[in-house]
């Protein structure tokens, strides 16, 4: 098994060429872009873009930026900008999103397994006593 499937086993599909170039690219802006900028600067059409930005927005990727208006004093008519920008913000492009717990339930069981007598039957105890628990949890 390699790190990424311990880290992130179930973190879904890959992102796609044009998804990720996307997401790349607000990742490197300065401040949140706006549909129409990241289809031109991504060769796309503004629906195609807006798709990927809600989609990025949907997996925790990218964040919703409603700026502020211009000037406030002046009524606008239409929708305000909105800007996206990478989830993080602070340009480094580290990951966000969902903690994974993989790796580490996978060394707390290879540890309690050198460690029990009879690490099967500890647990299976353990499945036990945890289906027990969810079992009287209450119906939302």
């Amino acid at each position: 098994m390699n790190a990424r499937e311990l880290l992130a086993p179930d973190a879904g599909a890959p992102l796609g060429r044009s998804r990720a170039r996307v997401l790349e690219l607000l990742r490197e802006a300065a401040a949140p872009l706006g549909v129409q900028e990241v289809a031109e600067r991504c060769g796309l059409h503004p629906n195609t873009a807006r798709f990927h930005l809600d989609a990025l927005v949907a997996a925790g990727l990218a964040i919703r930026d409603h700026g502020p208006r211009p000037n406030p004093g002046v009524r606008r008519l239409g929708r305000p900008a909105i800007g996206y920008r990478a989830a993080g913000g602070d340009g480094s492009g580290a990951p966000t999103g969902e903690r994974r717990y993989r790796l580490l339930a996978e060394m707390l069981a290879s540890m309690i397994a050198g460690l029990l007598p009879d690490p099967a039957a500890s647990a299976e105890q353990a499945g036990r006593e945890w289906g027990g628990y969810l079992a009287e949890q209450p119906l939302p």
